[in-house]
């Protein structure tokens, strides 16, 4: 589907189909909502993208800072830690919508930490075994870590948002129907 598919879809589906306070209507309800998860998804993916991007450039900046007066391990060290608590404030501020917190935090911390090790054995593999250029390996190993980042950052931010937006949904349900 073309991206000017995808925004009419997107469009159309920000229409109500029914009324939400209808109890009859749930049916409605339930495909809006479908159709509002696909497009949410792709706008989701491509903010997580461009924060992604953001991301990588700010950090690229620390690093080149660093090094003007610290060793490169110490520079990466830093860029590192501060790419994550970055990272963690854009996606759950833009791109999953949701509050920021001290436990997500942590979860996404040690997230990247797996994610490190699982990408330096990759990246391993890549070069010592396969043979691959040392400079190309990190781009093959972006094609692989991007989606699962994603997955994961999804699980750990996303789960937050959800359960912040049912509380929303739950709350205005009860104030409607509290007669």
């Amino acid at each position: 589907m073309s991206a000017a598919g995808k925004d009419v879809l997107c469009h159309a589906a920000s229409k109500p189909l029914v009324s939400s306070a209808n109890p009859k209507s749930l049916s409605g309800v339930t495909v809006l909502r479908q159709r509002l998860d696909r497009c949410s998804r792709y706008q989701r993916f491509a903010r997580y993208i461009l924060f992604g991007v953001l991301n990588t450039a700010l950090t690229y900046i620390i690093y080149i800072l660093l090094l003007q007066f610290a060793s490169y391990q110490f520079a990466y060290t830093i860029t590192f830690v501060c790419g994550i608590f970055t990272s963690y404030f854009f996606n759950a501020r833009f791109v999953f919508s949701a509050r920021l917190s001290v436990r997500a935090s942590f979860q996404f911390a040690f997230s990247y930490f797996i994610q490190y090790l699982v990408g330096l054995g990759l990246l391993f593999l890549f070069v010592e075994v396969l043979m691959i250029s040392k400079t190309l390996a990190p781009f093959l190993l972006l094609i692989l870590i991007v989606p699962s980042n994603y997955m994961i950052n999804r699980h750990v931010i996303g789960t937050q948002s959800r359960e912040s937006a049912d509380a929303v949904k739950l709350r205005r349900f009860r104030n409607t129907h509290a007669n």
